[in-house]
């Protein structure tokens, strides 16, 4: 919390406003309090890492190293992706440099090349380093002959974006890391355990078949829980971090001599730095820091599941919060120890009433609380305090005062009594509302965990059922046979899906080939409204030719709008159908008899008319009187060659 949230919680507790200073003096009073700039983390990566998905990370390892006796530190390895840039990235390298105190330009030189290169490191809890390979992007290979015999580098690959894909990361881990792998192994009946994150390119079926197809040691790859990596990877918590400090420094450092990072020389320098940053105690740090080698759970305190607590579904409290006690009060007594307590209390009375007595030997009792004193003598003090009650002990030695008589001595002990039993009502009404606010608190922190765990159930439906979130075995022997079974599955569906596609593609050539031929040869007679299928209005498309992408909206606009702009088309046959108005409904066009008529020989290209259309074909069968709103004279058309009808044309029906 910063100085404004730590104010207000403060006022929230006062209930009232405190002062603008108060979280100074309050860091004040409390060395153990101070400030810092915290590390930005990821919501997803505190939501993951808690003691639930930990405690079943750490099942699962300790229970593979049970089935196999324990694995040897040389069969473990950690593999994960590193992005560099090639000028060292724009973060500050932290140091200081020396300038005039009077010059107010304090620059530092930096190069301007972020392009970025992707590291592919893979290191065991024995201290031992894979083959490190590289991704580039696109473009020219650079000249790394000289690396050849550098048994450090593991190869050079390309994608569009620079980063791993799965045909990469296969081609690694089967002709690198297995062989690499198994030449370091020291028993031969105990796996290589692969640990690596939940990537993509990680768990792809086809770099399983690869590891269940290598014959010469089992491999087992075990993924981390989700978003646990930032704690859990030895590579993320101990390695990359000096790797890419030095990095910077090292592309500073050259470039101050006039050497530039290019695709062409980032790899051998890169191993430069590498060689000198990455060793082998480093790596066991890193296994070790993370509870992997030597098994260890509690290598996480606490305070590294803070993060968690945000949103957990558990209420969370401070240690000094009560425990969980019953609503009711368990403290109240039955009626036989009320019984009890009242004839407690009339013997008080009559104690007292004999203390006051005269008739009774004051002396006598001074004396034997005296002697009671002097044979306590042997006794500690903290023992004395455990067998007695400090206002006994406080009586006892008021009455060693030998200048008081008996009289007075035993009136203050009449006294003392009283105040006593006054303290102890007042103890026993103080205990019991101790205990009510106890209960009320129980009551609370309860209602709290339900409204958690109500809020929880609302935010992660998307996560329910999720195999990711957990860490997950994704190769073994015990897993081998329901791989198969899957993968002969999963090969199943894809030949059928590969079959449907390309049936599917077969049909889509036959629909093109369709709609190409209507474009070529189809006169529309009906209005452009009354085409409703996107073939036919990507037919109207193509024989305009005009842009037929987009949906049948756009289709729809775009050919109003190149009849808005080309009204000659009412000229032509093919087309003049699409300019009559949709009220005109049974209107016949006069150039065509239905919308299968063939276009007329002169409106195809002259390379595609082969023949005339017959006058008789396009005559109409009922003649409908011209109106001003859609007019369009057949019979002026020089393609048609319709005969003019005589008066009675028009109310003969043929």
């Amino acid at each position: 919390m910063d100085h404004r949230m730590v104010r207000a919680n403060a006022s929230d507790i006062a209930g009232r406003l405190i002062g603008t200073n108060w979280p100074r003096r309050f860091k004040k009073r409390n060395p153990q309090v101070i400030t810092a700039r915290p590390a930005k983390l990821d919501p997803k990566r505190a939501k993951n890492f808690n003691k639930t998905i930990i405690n079943d990370y750490f099942d699962k390892w300790e229970e593979l190293n049970e089935q196999y006796g324990g694995i040897p530190p040389e069969h473990i390895w950690n593999m994960d992706e590193k992005g560099i840039q090639m000028g060292g990235g724009r973060k500050n390298n932290g140091k200081g440099y020396f300038y005039l105190r009077d010059h107010r330009n304090r620059y530092r030189i930096s190069s301007d090349n972020l392009e970025l290169v992707t590291v592919l490191e893979c290191v065991s809890a024995a201290g031992e380093s894979a083959p490190t390979a590289f991704v580039l992007s696109d473009g020219p290979l650079p000249d790394l002959r000289k690396l050849v015999l550098d048994t450090s580098f593991g190869g050079v690959g390309r994608s569009p974006s620079g980063w791993t894909d799965n045909e990469i990361c296969q081609e690694w881990i089967e002709q690198k890391f297995m062989p690499f792998a198994c030449s370091k192994r020291v028993d031969k009946s105990k796996p290589i355990v692969l640990i690596l994150d939940g990537h993509e390119s990680h768990e792809s079926w086809e770099l399983r078949r690869k590891i269940y197809a290598f014959s010469d040691c089992e491999i087992v790859v075990f993924c981390f829980p989700s978003k646990t990596t930032h704690k859990l990877q030895p590579l993320d918590v101990v390695v990359f971090s000096p790797v890419g400090r030095k990095w910077r420094e090292h592309c500073d450092m050259i470039l101050h001599k006039g050497i530039l990072i290019t695709r062409y020389n980032v790899i051998p320098e890169y191993l430069k730095v590498r060689e000198k940053a990455v060793t082998k105690d480093l790596i066991r740090t890193a296994f070790s820091k993370t509870g992997i080698y030597p098994v260890n759970r509690n290598v996480f305190s606490e305070e590294d599941f803070a993060p968690s607590m945000a949103s957990s579904s558990s209420a969370h409290v401070p240690a000094s919060f009560p425990n969980d006690i019953p609503s009711s009060d368990t403290a109240i007594p039955t009626d036989a120890e009320s019984e009890e307590d009242s004839d407690y209390e009339n013997e008080d009375e009559d104690s007292d009433e004999q203390l006051a007595d005269p008739a009774s030997d004051p002396s006598s009792r001074v004396n034997d609380l005296e002697q009671e004193i002097l044979n306590s003598g042997s006794e500690t003090p903290q023992e004395r305090v455990a067998t007695r009650s400090s206002g006994t002990i406080a009586t006892l030695m008021d009455i060693m005062d030998k200048r008081k008589s008996p009289e007075e001595l035993v009136n203050e002990i009449q006294e003392l009594r009283q105040q006593l039993r006054a303290v102890y009502d007042a103890f026993r009404m103080q205990e019991a509302s101790t205990q009510a606010a106890n209960a009320h608190c129980t009551i609370v922190k309860r209602a709290l965990t339900d409204c958690r765990t109500q809020l929880q159930n609302l935010n992660k439906t998307k996560e329910r059922g999720s195999s990711k979130i957990k860490a997950r075995f994704l190769t073994g022997e015990g897993l081998r046979e329901a791989f198969e079974a899957e993968d002969a599955e999963r090969q199943e569906r894809e030949k059928e899906n590969a079959e449907k596609e390309a049936q599917k593609l077969a049909e889509q050539e036959v629909r093109n080939a369709r709609i190409a031929e209507d474009a070529v040869s189809k006169v529309f007679a009906h209005t452009l409204t009354s085409y409703k299928k996107k073939d036919e209005l990507l037919s109207i498309a193509g024989a305009l030719q005009i842009s037929d992408k987009g949906t049948i909206p756009e289709l729809l606009n775009r050919i109003r709008q190149h009849m808005e702009l080309h009204p000659e088309l009412r000229e032509n046959p093919c087309f003049a159908g699409l300019f009559q108005t949709p009220g005109a409904r049974g209107r016949r066009n006069p150039a065509t008899t239905s919308s299968s008529a063939q276009r007329p020989a002169e409106a195809f290209p002259p390379e595609a008319s082969t023949s005339r259309i017959r006058a008789n074909d396009l005559a109409p069968v009922m003649y409908y009187p011209p109106t001003i709103l859609n007019y369009t004279n057949p019979y002026s058309n020089p393609y048609l060659n319709v005969p003019q009808p005589d008066s009675n044309h028009y109310n003969t029906y043929y």
